[in-house]
């Protein structure tokens, strides 16, 4: 799976999850194929990847959430950079995806190929987490495996381990990592997974 696809795959994720947190339950009503994901193209992902580093360089003042959990302060470039061995800059806030009930943190790389983190935060109705993991295998055709980290309720890991989405006291917690290239990362992910429950309140 390429980076751009990956970063694609969670872009669509972290929708899903924002809209059913809008309206408490699944975003959506009208199911693709399960191939429907995979016959995007890449250039439609890397427009997306585009669009993502102009979102996560914008300024914070069009952020709305009112979340008491910021989500850039879960995880710094530091540790991004010592987990993925790739250099990261600073988190933005995500004005794009923000909203009263929900957050998210981007951290783009700084060389010459593209990478990026994210953690994304919602103040979830109960069983956002459960929909989440559902809407990943049936609307995106994700594996989703059951993963352990420290400090969460239950988490799962999916599209070759670059998202671990979490619940943590209710609160639904997603952390991302998608590299310049194809290959697994669930290490790199579970290390910043773990991290960033470690600092949840």
């Amino acid at each position: 799976m390429s980076g751009t696809f990956k970063l694609l795959v969670a872009l669509l994720l972290v929708t899903v999850a924002a809209c059913s947190g809008d309206s408490g339950g699944s975003a959506s009503t009208t199911e693709p194929s399960s191939g429907a994901a995979t016959e995007t193209s890449s250039a439609a992902a890397t427009t997306m990847a585009t669009d993502t580093t102009a979102a996560a360089t914008t300024t914070t003042a069009a952020a709305t959430s009112s979340l008491s959990i910021d989500p850039c302060t879960l995880l710094t470039a530091a540790e991004i950079t010592a987990a993925t061995g790739v250099e990261f800059g600073e988190g933005a806030p995500n004005a794009a995806i923000a909203a009263p009930e929900r957050a998210a943190c981007d951290w783009i790389s700084t060389g010459a190929e593209f990478a990026t983190a994210q953690v994304f935060i919602v103040d979830a109705s109960p069983g956002q987490f459960e929909a989440a993991m559902a809407d990943a295998a049936d609307i995106f055709g994700l594996t989703t495996d059951p993963v352990n980290v420290p400090g969460a309720d239950n988490s799962y890991a999916t599209a070759e381990g670059s998202i671990v989405a979490m619940d943590i006291g209710g609160v639904f917690l997603q952390v991302s990592y998608i590299p310049a290239g194809p290959g697994t990362v669930l290490d790199q992910t579970l290390q910043l997974a773990a991290i960033a429950a470690g600092r949840m309140p």
